[in-house]
């Protein structure tokens, strides 16, 4: 099944903050800078698709099929992370760049940087990383997720706008 970007981030946003408690779509729009409105819509099609319920308390709970590729995008995310901070990146740049690769990566070729960074000497520095990390990965990544999320945004605006401005100068 073929799943967007966004809601792949979503699903990832939900998993993350899950682990603090009940999510309700306050809380992904905030996390992810989007309105609440926008949020809403995008929940309510995540339910309708099976991916997450929507309890009578508006707790917003991921179903397995939405668990699964939430899990598997966060383990991409951090993983990612993690080994771009040990060749020598940034840590910002680093989670910027891993939430970009994480929706786009196959399964093939993810499993395959696993295992040749289990059989290199990076694999006891990345565990290192991963201990130290841990606490304050969850927090970023949402934080990530609504950055990137704003930045496809704005690009898409931008194209509906000069699309726009093409059109009535071509009417003209």
């Amino acid at each position: 099944m073929i799943i967007r970007e966004s809601a792949e981030m979503y699903l990832e946003t939900v998993l993350v903050l899950s682990k603090k408690g009940a999510v309700k779509a306050i809380d992904i729009a905030k996390a992810m800078n989007f309105s609440r409105p926008s949020v809403s819509v995008t929940i309510h099609n995540l339910e309708k698709d099976g991916f997450l319920k929507i309890d009578e308390d508006g707790s917003i709970i991921l179903q397995e099929k939405g668990l699964e590729i939430a899990k598997r995008i966060y383990e991409r995310h951090t993983f990612l992370t993690q080994l771009l901070e040990c060749i020598g990146v940034p840590k910002k740049i680093a989670e910027e760049d891993a939430c970009k690769i994480e929706h786009d990566i196959s399964e093939e070729t993810f499993s395959s940087i696993k295992k040749a960074v289990k059989k290199s000497a990076l694999a006891e520095k990345m565990k290192e990383a991963a201990e130290k990390a841990k606490a304050g990965t969850a927090k970023t990544t949402a934080k990530t997720n609504a950055k990137a999320a704003a930045t496809k945004t704005t690009a898409s605006k931008t194209a509906k706008t000069t699309k726009a401005k093409t059109t009535k100068t071509s009417k003209k």
